[in-house]
């Protein structure tokens, strides 16, 4: 009998990490640190992101990592801007009421390894959509986009891909 369960068990353990892979995701507990160097930003995703250009945003490169919360997107603007003024500017126009469904009592302004950064929260239909806006090194700034179920927390896997995201020291 206990032979069989182990069989059993050791089936069903297989099944889930196959079941996995064919989503395109690793098994929990296995993420990875992806260093994006030209892009100066190193992150810990359970998945290996999906980059492509943002055809809506010139000179921007998205990084789309999916996984059973939600979708999650870094996205990294190398474009030769004072960030905190971009900073600024977004900041005033929330306030202004100018952000459909913003959240006001989250909009905040916080430091990401020691850079200027803001963050907030809006509802579309019935989605709650986190943003997050960091100013980088040199030219460039990233941000940051997760959604998920107006009637949900904020996943524990955005928190996790929030805290491990850090800078690349400029080689320029």
């Amino acid at each position: 009998m206990g032979t069989r369960l182990g069989h059993t068990l050791q089936s069903i353990s297989l099944m889930f990490c196959f079941s996995a892979l064919a989503l395109g995701q690793q098994p929990n507990g296995a993420w990875k640190e992806y260093v994006y160097k030209k892009d100066g930003f190193a992150v810990t995703v359970p998945s290996a992101p999906i980059r492509h250009a943002d055809p809506q945003i010139p000179r921007t490169t998205n990084y789309d990592v999916s996984f059973e919360e939600g979708p999650f997107r870094i996205g990294v603007v190398d474009q030769n801007r004072d960030c905190r003024a971009t900073l600024s500017e977004l900041k005033t126009r929330l306030l202004s009421g100018k952000q459909p469904g913003a959240d006001m009592s989250s909009v905040k302004e916080i430091t990401v390894a020691e850079h200027s950064a803001m963050e907030f929260r809006h509802r579309v239909a019935n989605e709650t959509r986190y943003e997050r806006y960091v100013c980088g090194n040199g030219g460039f700034y990233y941000f940051f986009y997760a959604k998920w179920p107006i009637n949900k927390s904020m996943p524990a896997s955005v928190n996790r891909i929030l805290s491990s995201f850090r800078l690349l020291p400029n080689t320029t």
